[in-house]
């Protein structure tokens, strides 16, 4: 895995429209260090921010069955992403399948190279 693979990737977590405000700060201060060569410190709080932000599929459903998820998506929205989580686990994921997910998956199981 070279940085520029690394870069690519990262930069997809931030731009990805489920990924929360903090978790693309720790993502753009790794970026940020990249630049100047020294980036293992930030590297080590992107990971555990990853982990941190994974959200587990169970966790997802419990999300989109509140009124928390519609109020924060709309009913349409929720109600959709309700059907989709349930097929999620139905076909035995184990995390949910969003942008900032699916990149924090990618970081996790790249960790060594951060």
């Amino acid at each position: 895995m070279n940085t520029q693979e690394l870069i690519s990737e990262v930069t997809k977590v931030i731009e990805a429209p489920s990924c929360y405000e903090g978790l693309k700060v720790v993502a753009q201060n790794w970026l940020e260090a990249i630049k100047t060569g020294d980036a293992k410190e930030e590297g080590n709080v992107l990971i555990k921010a990853a982990d941190d932000c994974l959200v587990p599929i169970d966790r997802l459903i419990e999300f989109v069955e509140s009124p928390a998820a519609v109020d924060a998506l709309g009913e349409e929205l929720a109600k959709n992403l309700k059907v989709h989580a349930h097929e999620l686990k139905e076909a035995g994921a184990e995390y949910c399948d969003c942008g900032a997910c699916e990149g924090c998956k990618f970081i996790l199981a790249h960790k060594d190279a951060f």
